[in-house]
């Protein structure tokens, strides 16, 4: 149980860790609308709040772009000079780097599954790819191309992360996305980066109070909410199917110690003439089995925790496949260890009450063979 579970701990701070470099630790945007105008009183007491390391203005939009003839459906993701303090999406450069501005001319930085859709030439100082986007609130026309904004821009790098952001963003600059898009006072979303994410609790709240009821404020986890639900799930799952087959092996338990209580008759005839009550021979049978439980799981518990630690450290068993990493990821919680063990408890005291039930009610005679 500790292995599987680990392995699923393991998985999880995977698929956080490729959520976690592009998502920032806290955002806000709005419950009604693709975009609202922000209010710089609001923004300015967010941007003092105590934790609050940095705050950037985001625009997202659908676009297509165009490179030699090859099409690509992209989100485009304009993002001001403070974006790579909520991101770490720079560290995640697998190629070029992240420049989105450099002497007053705009770069984009596109996923690698947008690369490999449109074979972006990096390496051609004059390359230039088209950004095509729908016109905000345009008249029908038989003309299509009067429906579309077109402007080229540069690619200066490439990242890669998770394949869901890689196949469809492209990140260009804020005044690129709003000259496109003729707006410079409406935006997507606020993000928010914290000096210690771990009190992303408190100052959404506090957040939540500035901003009010109009506007949905979210950290990491709540902006993946599907993906670890999921991950969740599965985990219990699991813990659900190994328990039942702990129950099953609990018969193993059931007939040690009907055994056990076969070979003591003559023990528990004279504790009886000793004076032992039914309560205390049913008594010792259940510690009997827990103890059992007890040494079992802590043996288990040990092993266990000693393949997890070899497995992180020497990557012994790989991962076959085109997956962000080599080997199984692993991962020990101690949450995982207070499971198991009064998962396997219950199962053995529940395994040893039948025996132990028999035990106290069995009525022996000292003359018995």
């Amino acid at each position: 149980m500790i292995l599987v579970l680990s392995v699923f701990n393991g998985f999880g701070d995977l698929v956080a860790s490729l959520y976690n470099t592009f998502y920032s630790d806290v955002t806000i945007t709005a419950i009604q609308g693709k975009t609202f105008e922000p209010d710089q009183e609001k923004l300015k007491s967010i941007e003092m709040l105590e934790g609050v390391e940095a705050v950037s203005m985001v625009v997202e939009e659908s676009a297509i772009i165009e490179f030699h003839d090859r099409f690509h459906t992209i989100t485009l993701k304009g993002v001001d000079e403070n974006f790579s303090k909520v991101s770490a999406i720079d560290s995640n450069i697998v190629y070029g780097k992240f420049v989105l501005q450099d002497q007053g001319y705009p770069y984009a930085v596109l996923g690698a599954g947008v690369d490999l859709a449109i074979n972006m030439n990096l390496n051609d100082p004059m390359a230039r790819m088209k950004v095509y986007l729908i016109k905000r609130g345009i008249k029908p026309s038989l003309n299509p191309n009067d429906a579309f904004e077109e402007k080229p821009i540069a690619a200066s790098g490439i990242f890669e992360t998770q394949q869901d952001f890689d196949n469809q963003y492209v990140i260009v600059p804020l005044t690129f996305m709003q000259d496109m898009t003729k707006d410079t006072s409406h935006f997507s979303a606020i993000e928010i980066s914290l000096t210690n994410p771990s009190h992303a609790h408190r100052v959404q709240s506090e957040i939540e109070k500035i901003m009010g009821d109009d506007f949905k404020v979210q950290d990491k986890f709540q902006q993946n909410d599907f993906i670890y639900k999921v991950h969740r799930a599965e985990k219990w799952a699991a813990h659900a199917i190994l328990s039942f087959i702990l129950i099953i092996a609990s018969f193993n338990i059931i007939g040690a110690l009907s055994m056990l209580v076969i070979e003591k008759k003559k023990d528990i005839s004279i504790l009886k003439t000793m004076g032992a009550t039914d309560a205390l021979i049913k008594r010792i049978f259940l510690l009997e089995g827990l103890f059992q439980a007890v040494v079992s799981c802590s043996l288990g518990c040990l092993i266990a925790a000693s393949l997890v630690i070899i497995q992180q450290q020497f990557h012994l068993i790989p991962l076959r496949g085109t997956f962000a990493v080599d080997s199984f990821p692993v991962s020990l919680n101690w949450k995982d260890f207070v499971l198991v063990f009064c998962t396997i408890s219950l199962i053995a005291l529940a395994a040893s009450w039948i025996p132990a039930s028999r035990a106290a009610k069995m009525n022996v005679s000292l003359n018995q063979k």
